[in-house]
C-alpha cells in the first residue's frame, strides 16, 4: 500500500579548510539525495536512494562530481 512508503529529500553543504596543507587547500561541497524506504514487512525495509555530490577544490585534483545510487 501507499502508506508503506516514506521519501525524504535532504541536502547538505560544507566548507573546509586545510590550513595545515602544504598547498592551503579550500574545499565547498553540496551534496543532495532521494531516498525511499518501503516496509516489507514489521522487521524487512527496502531502502534506495540516489545522491549527487559536487566538491569544489582550490586544487583541482581533489575537485569531483559523484552520482551514486544505492
Amino acid at each position: 500500500t501507499s502508506e508503506s512508503w516514506v521519501l525524504y529529500t535532504k541536502m547538505e553543504y560544507f566548507h573546509q579548510d586545510f590550513l595545515d596543507s602544504s598547498t592551503a587547500r579550500v574545499d565547498d561541497n553540496i551534496s543532495i539525495t532521494l531516498g525511499a524506504n518501503y516496509a516489507i514487512s514489521e522487521k524487512s525495509n527496502l531502502a534506495l536512494s540516489l545522491m549527487y555530490m559536487d566538491n569544489e577544490s582550490s586544487v583541482i585534483f581533489f575537485s569531483y562530481d559523484k552520482l551514486a545510487f544505492t
